[in-house]
Parts: C-alpha cells; structure tokens; sequence
C-alpha cells in the first residue's frame, strides 16, 4: 500500500505541474498575441462628429436619459478578424477584440459575439474572455466605472449599471439603445470550463463616430 500511495502522490503532483505549466503557457501565449496586434492596430480617423451628450454623475443609472449616436457599420467582418480595442483602465485591460468567440480565438484575446450586434449599435453587443486571462479582474467592477471600445467605426464610451450570473446559454435581454456585456466564465477563480458566466451590463453614454463614408470593418 505504501508504494502504492507513493506512486499516486507522485502523479498527483506531476498533474498538477504540467496543469500549471499548461496555463502559464496559455497565459503568455495571449498576453503575447495581445501585444503583437496592440502594436499593429489602427488608429481611428479623428473625423469624428460631436461628441454626444455624457450623462451627469447624479443621474448615473437614468440610461432612458442617454441618447448617444449609436454606431454605423457597413458590412461584417470575417471570424478572426480585428475589430478593435477594448480599453477598461478600472481592471487593467487593454485589449484587441477579435470577431467570434471560438476556442482558438477566445486563446488570443476577447472574442465578439457574432450573433450579436456590433459595438456601438442598438442593441446588446456581447465581448466574452477567459476568466484566467483577459478578464481575470471583472469581478472588481462597479456601478459607474467605465470603458471603451474604438472600432474603425468610432470610440464608443459605456457606464457600467448592473451585474448578473447567468448558466450557460441563457437568453440575453436585447436592449432598445446601443449596450454593451462583458462575459466570462464563474467562478473567477476555475481553472476549467464551467456551466455558469458572470454578466456586466454597460450602456453607451457617449460616442465619436467615424466619417460613414470611411466606415468598413471588413478591411
């Protein structure tokens, strides 16, 4: 039984290090991948049309009050492709968001979801990351921090107004004005896939539109 009991200890722990040096990997593989494309990522044309009016800090969760220009788009990009920058200082993140949310993308960085409408538009746009990577801090989010997400069709700036958990596949509520979820999976700290997603809801508050003319996410 003792050398029984070793030979256990001995592949537990051996599963554990290759378990920990398979998601260090994972880690620096994104982290990298995120850099390289940050580098390289466009800056939006600054033929912007007036910024929208920002809704007063005493009124932070009155979003029937908001009324942003919401985004133009002029056709789809292709899965993988870039779309743009997510930027949310609260937590830490700088990140390029790519369209899809497939394994192999959600590997390099946040992943569109592209059964939903496109940053900016009216509507729920959803961007998802893994809880280990990315959005390993969405957790410390709060009512009022905002971020933004610069697409080839303008900067669009979001206040977050609520938080939910939800299981896996649920129905997500399809908002009248231009809104924004950011998803990742629950509990932060699993190192596995789970049946649940931690939700933050945002809603567009302002946004600088691109000249329609120069807007194409498809380049």
């Amino acid at each position: 039984m003792g050398r029984v009991g070793n030979t256990i200890a001995w592949s537990l722990i051996v599963s554990g290090v290759i378990l920990l040096t398979l998601l260090a990997v994972y880690f620096m593989y994104g982290k990298w991948e995120q850099h390289r494309l940050l580098a390289v990522q466009k800056v939006i044309d600054l033929d912007f049309h007036p910024v929208s009016e920002v809704l007063p800090t005493t009124e932070i969760l009155n979003i029937k009050n908001i009324n942003p220009e919401p985004a133009v788009y002029k056709g789809k990009p292709i899965e993988g492709a870039l779309i743009g920058t997510l930027d949310i200082p609260e937590i830490g993140v700088k990140a390029a968001v790519f369209e899809g949310t497939s394994s192999s993308i959600l590997a390099k960085g946040p992943g569109h979801l592209n059964t939903s409408v496109f940053p900016g538009e009216i509507g729920t746009s959803i961007v998802a990351a893994h809880n280990i990577t990315t959005f390993h801090r969405v957790g410390e989010l709060k009512f009022g921090d905002e971020f933004t997400m610069d697409t080839d069709a303008g900067s669009f700036r979001f206040r977050v107004i609520s938080f939910e958990t939800v299981e896996v596949g649920a129905d997500v509520y399809e908002t009248s004005y231009p809104s924004m979820i950011i998803e990742t999976c629950y509990p932060f700290d699993a190192v596995y896939l789970t049946d649940k997603r931690y939700l933050v809801h945002a809603a567009l508050i302002s946004s600088q539109l691109v000249s329609h003319e120069d807007t194409n996410h498809t380049k």
